[in-house]
């Protein structure tokens, strides 16, 4: 079997930088295409995982592989509705795991790596459920992080711009989700030994350095070909996008006061709210943004995005 990597961090934190330049050594194997630049996120654990009851009963086998097997993770890891089949009966994780392990062993790879934000508050339930796993992390600092997500944000609602309140509601939360991914991840590391963290600044300013000692963390010998970049950064960047990133000296204040704010929370509360969300992201669709994959060299034909009975 190969050995799990996972990345985690909050959103506009790095991850996909980061992942991207992980998938550049010669023995770890990452789910990309230019469509995601780059990483591939699977969401698997956040957005499937449960979503379809116990998969021992065959019918709730059934209904999962139909869906997540026109997803475009695990159609660009080659998991045909035949094979995911023949793992049945298998649960979630033991589905995940065969499919990356066997995406890395056709590429001759020793280590996987999967990059998900949404599964940084799942770290410790990850560790659990992949005792041999590793885990890369990356903090930024909050002011840039928001700056950044505002900016992603007004590619979907150009009220990020100009509007206010819009605006401040978005900061705020940002920078709650912030506080309670970070203290989860350094609550890994503290407790496992298993997670390596990193600085946004650091993985920029020394990226070589930084990138010896991830490889030195994850038992790998240093490649240089880490240091190749494939794909352009994801940056929220262009029109109204660069004008969303601009923080008032208000905004500015109220993130700093976010981010004090959001210390004496406990992360246990967190965690009921991260539950509650969960649960109901199980009465909704899956992310569409997971069904858009352009269609691959050996289709025929434009690809629209697909979804199986019951997801529409």
């Amino acid at each position: 079997m190969a050995i799990p990597i996972f990345v985690l961090g909050k959103q506009r934190s790095g991850t996909t930088w980061l992942a991207n330049q992980l998938c550049e050594h010669p023995q770890i194997a990452g789910v990309q295409h230019e469509q995601h630049h780059g990483i591939h996120e699977s969401k698997f654990f956040a957005n499937v995982y449960g979503r379809y009851g116990d998969l021992s009963q065959k019918r709730n086998y059934m209904e999962f592989v139909e869906v997540i097997s026109t997803s475009d993770y695990f159609r660009l890891v080659d998991a045909t509705k035949e094979y995911l089949y023949s793992l049945y009966p298998a649960t979630y994780e033991e589905v995940f795991r065969a499919v990356m392990d066997r995406f890395a062993e056709a590429r001759g790879c020793s280590h996987w790596v999967e990059k998900s934000p949404t599964h940084s508050p799942l770290g410790p339930w990850l560790a659990e459920r992949f005792p041999d796993a590793t885990f890369v992390s990356i903090i930024r600092d909050p002011e840039s992080t928001v700056s950044s997500s505002l900016g992603m944000a007004a590619w979907a609602d150009p009220r990020m711009v100009d509007q206010g309140g819009v605006r401040r509601s978005h900061i705020v939360r940002t920078v709650a989700k912030w506080r309670y991914y970070n203290k989860v991840i350094l609550q890994l590391a503290r407790r496992t030994g298993r997670n390596l963290v990193l600085g946004f600044d650091e993985l920029r300013g020394e990226t070589e350095a930084t990138l010896r000692r991830v490889c030195e963390f994850l038992d790998l010998p240093f490649d240089p070909a880490i240091l190749n970049q494939t794909y352009a950064p994801n940056r929220s960047a262009g029109g109204g996008a660069d004008e969303a990133r601009v923080l008032s000296g208000g905004e500015t204040a109220l993130v700093r006061v976010a981010s004090a704010a959001s210390r004496l929370v406990p992360v246990g509360l967190y965690r009921v709210i991260e539950r509650r969300m969960a649960r109901a992201r199980g009465h909704v669709p899956l992310p569409g943004s997971s069904f858009r994959l352009h269609p691959f060299a050996s289709d025929a034909g434009e690809r629209e995005p697909t979804r199986a009975a019951g997801e529409a």
